[in-house]
């Protein structure tokens, strides 16, 4: 409510008497007083008003006060204006009736006066304070969700920038790292509630999956540039190097998680998939041959996704591969390279991975 606008109160009765003796009661507050002679008239202007109090008979024809009650709980508008009963029953289980329906309080005729300015300034009173209360609320919600929202975007900025770094010395990479996070996050959503998958993943985990694969190769930072960047083949003793880049790149981003001293998700994840993203489901991959399920799920959907994205890349000394020689390759490493669930999972949505390629990878030249 803005301030110095008075408040509005809504009298609702079908005898034309007594709306005229309840308005003449309440002239001495500064309200404004909108009349009703129906509780479908009530109904209505409730629905577009914006009222804080409403003053209701009980007994009227057609739609009586409890049936107002009935109609307007739903709706949400009780929410924000209070009703205060006005009735000649005496019977207690018709007001606590009213009470349940959503009214605050009851006042019985023939009213006196000054119990119904007192009653009516009391809760005008407590209206405007649960007002001011819930817009607090909003805009608390509101600054924690702005603030909330500038962290993650401060967040993914980050962890963006710190790939990039690691990539920067490859000039072939281009828009690897976001395909990178957009094939892992696709891999994620098409296996959230399967029945065979060995943990329960949700849309947080495809969330967090789809900013930290872009680390995957941070540790590539650590790689000398006569191996990173040698248009050949890598000799036994270069590749061992060049194998280093999984611990280089996973003890850095350990070394942050000890530093906070408490789990975080999006770094427990992104240091899986920096260690493991090169083993393979069969154990035969590295650094340490993990095998089956003892690979993090994460690294399981990187590593397929870094193949897909390595198959379809024009290298120096390969040309990029089609969407279909590189299909029939990581099918003929199901259960071998990857989880067979995985790529199953992969094969499902393979028109997504050939989507995210057209669009994002150079122009042939």
């Amino acid at each position: 409510m803005k301030r110095n606008q008075a408040q509005k109160i809504l009298i609702v009765d079908d005898e034309v008497f007594n709306l005229k003796v309840v308005s003449l009661a309440l002239s001495e507050l500064n309200v404004e007083i909108i009349k009703a002679v129906s509780g479908k008239e009530a109904v209505e202007l409730l629905k577009k008003e914006s009222i804080d109090l409403v003053l209701l008979d009980l007994m009227m024809p057609e739609m009586n006060g409890f049936e107002v009650l009935e109609q307007l709980k739903p709706t949400g508008v009780l929410d924000h204006t209070s009703v205060i009963i006005l009735t000649a029953i005496q019977e207690s289980s018709e007001k606590v009736h009213a009470l349940d329906l959503g009214a605050v309080d009851y006042i019985t005729k023939p009213f006196v006066r000054a119990e119904l300015i007192a009653r009516v300034k009391l809760h005008l009173a407590l209206r405007n304070y649960q007002n001011t209360l819930n817009n607090y609320a909003t805009n608390l919600e509101q600054l924690v969700s702005d603030r909330t929202m500038e962290l993650f975007e401060t967040q993914n900025v980050i962890i963006f920038s710190l790939a990039r770094l690691a990539e920067s010395r490859d000039p072939e990479t281009g828009d690897h790292l976001e395909r990178m996070s957009r094939y892992s996050a696709i891999l994620a959503k098409k296996l959230i509630n399967h029945p065979d998958l060995d943990i329960s993943i949700n849309e947080d985990f495809a969330r967090i999956i789809s900013k930290v694969a872009v680390l995957h190769d941070i540790g590539k930072v650590g790689i000398p540039d006569h191996i990173l960047l040698k248009p050949g083949k890598l000799t036994s003793e270069e590749f061992d190097i060049m194998k280093t880049h999984t611990s280089l790149g996973g003890d850095t981003i350990n070394d942050a998680l000890k530093i906070l001293r408490r789990p975080v998700d999006y770094l427990q994840i992104a240091c899986d998939i920096a260690y493991f993203h090169h083993e393979k489901w069969n154990g035969e991959g590295y650094p340490l041959g993990l095998k089956n399920t003892n690979i993090p799920l994460s690294a399981r959907l990187v590593a397929l996704a870094d193949v897909y994205d390595a198959l379809r890349a024009k290298r120096v000394y390969k040309p990029a591969f089609s969407h279909e020689k590189a299909r029939e390759i990581i099918l003929s490493e199901r259960g071998k390279h990857f989880q067979p669930i995985v790529v199953d999972a992969f094969l499902e949505c393979e028109n997504e991975f050939i989507e995210v390629s057209e669009r994002f990878s150079p122009p042939e030249t």
